[in-house]
Formats: C-alpha cells, structure tokens, sequence
C-alpha cells in the first residue's frame, strides 16, 4: 500500500516538472558579442543574455540602448534576437545562428514551425554555411519547438 502511494506521488511529480517549460542557460554577453560591444553593455548594467533580452525586448527600448551606448539597433536587434532563441534549452549561440539561417529568428518564429519542414532548411543552412557538425534532429527541433510553444513571448 505504501509503495503504491510512493510510486503514485513520484509518477505525479514527475508529470508535474515534465509539463514547466525548460529553463536554458544564462549566458554572459563576452559569449556572444566582441568585448568593446560587452563593455558598453555592461557599462548600462546588461552582462547577460537575459538583462540585454529585457533591455532590448521592444523597439523604444532597443532605440534608447543604441542610443546610451552608440551600439547599432540593427546590431542590438541580431543579439537580441538571439538571446531569445537562446532560451530555449539545448540552443546555445550556434544552434541559435543556425536556427537564424534557416529564417527562424525569434521564439515567436520557433512556435509556428513544423520539424520535418524545419528540419529541411537547418539542414541546407548548415550545408551552406557549416555552423555545426551535428545539427538538430527533427526529434530535437520538435522539442524545441514544444519547449517554445510553453515560453513568454518577450521579444517584440
């Protein structure tokens, strides 16, 4: 009896976490930027991929962070754009440069997709432009795609 119920909480929390959406890594902005970029960021308080996604997550706020740091917004717009890929768990910056090739460039974007269509055209972005060795499995997109469905859309 006792083991059933045992069995029964775990099977429950097992169904609990498997339906929170994925946390990604944080990552510092040295990661994915040259170092003059990083330090006029970091000089507004922005050293991380998740402080430049919520300083930069719509147009008047990537306008007024080109314009305190004398950063591009185009430039600001790309890394931004990234950093929310980035959220994903299992996209770090190539498969996030990668997913950008393939014309996937926002978590708004990733949702919409179909991974066997998606996974045609990461595949021909690779070949193109060798980003990875081993890119991402139609299984794998399918799962990024699911954990996308479940994120705040932030990027705007």
């Amino acid at each position: 009896m006792r083991r059933r119920l045992v069995t029964t909480l775990t099977l429950s929390l097992l169904l609990l976490l498997a339906s929170l959406p994925a946390r990604a890594s944080d990552y510092p902005l040295f990661n994915i930027m040259d170092d003059k970029s990083a330090r006029k960021l970091e000089a507004q308080k922005i050293a991380t991929t998740s402080d430049l996604l919520r300083a930069a997550s719509t147009p008047p706020r990537r306008k007024a962070l080109a314009k305190k740091t004398g950063l591009s917004r185009g430039k600001i717009t790309r890394w931004a754009r990234l950093c929310d890929l980035m959220r994903v768990k299992g996209v770090g910056l190539r498969m996030a440069r990668l997913l950008t090739a393939a014309d996937v460039r926002t978590i708004r974007d990733l949702r919409k997709e179909q991974p066997l269509a998606l996974a045609k055209r990461v595949e021909a972005a690779n070949k193109k432009d060798e980003k990875t060795k081993t890119p991402p499995t139609a299984e794998q997109l399918f799962n990024w795609i699911t954990q996308a469905k479940k994120l705040k859309l932030v990027f705007r």
